[in-house]
């Protein structure tokens, strides 16, 4: 009966035993829905310990996979406050396969959502994306971040992120160097 029955997978991407692809072959339809927040190191730091390289190996497995049958390959990013300043490195990684990202806005917790970026990185996040502007989600996701200050979580976001990375023993300015002047409470919404 495989041949009648579709498949749905989530997954991060990092672990695809080679056994399933071999089984999917005799499936109708292979969908998966790879969820991928952010390039290279910074898909590391927020889906911890996520390997960059099994991630884009699996992906351009899937995507030949795609081009030659029965796949249908999907990104799937949830857009937060740690992906939001280089969210169009994301972009312009799966581009080359031919993919958008399905953005899902972060919703909780409150103190990693996107509302919670001071003003100016506001202003500088919307001046990136306008070359994407036409894609889908994107004009949503900058309404939905201008919409309103949510400044009043930075104190959290800060001491999270800081405890986060003593309990990971690694520092998120490594990798998202912009962050800087948040985490030494030297620019707030203003």
């Amino acid at each position: 009966k495989a041949k009648d029955i579709i498949l749905k997978y989530n997954t991060n991407l990092t672990n695809i035993p080679p056994k399933m692809v071999e089984y999917w072959t005799h499936f109708k339809k292979i969908k998966i829905n790879a969820s991928i927040d952010g390039y290279d190191e910074l898909n590391r730091y927020i889906r911890f310990p996520t390997n960059w390289k099994s991630v884009h190996k699996n992906l351009t497995a899937f995507h030949e996979m795609e081009k030659n049958g029965n796949m249908r390959v999907q990104i799937h990013t949830t857009v937060q406050l740690y992906n939001i300043l280089d969210i169009t490195e994301l972009f312009d990684y799966v581009k080359q396969f031919g993919y958008f990202p399905y953005l899902n806005i972060l919703d909780h917790p409150d103190y990693l959502n996107v509302r919670v970026l001071p003003l100016h990185f506001k202003e500088c996040v919307v001046e990136d994306l306008q070359p994407w502007i036409d894609k889908p989600k994107v004009q949503g996701l900058i309404n939905y971040m201008m919409d309103e200050d949510w400044s009043q979580h930075t104190e959290k976001f800060v001491e999270y992120t800081k405890w986060l990375d003593k309990s990971r023993k690694q520092d998120v300015l490594d990798v998202i160097p912009a962050l800087e002047d948040i985490l030494e409470k030297k620019e707030f919404n203003v």
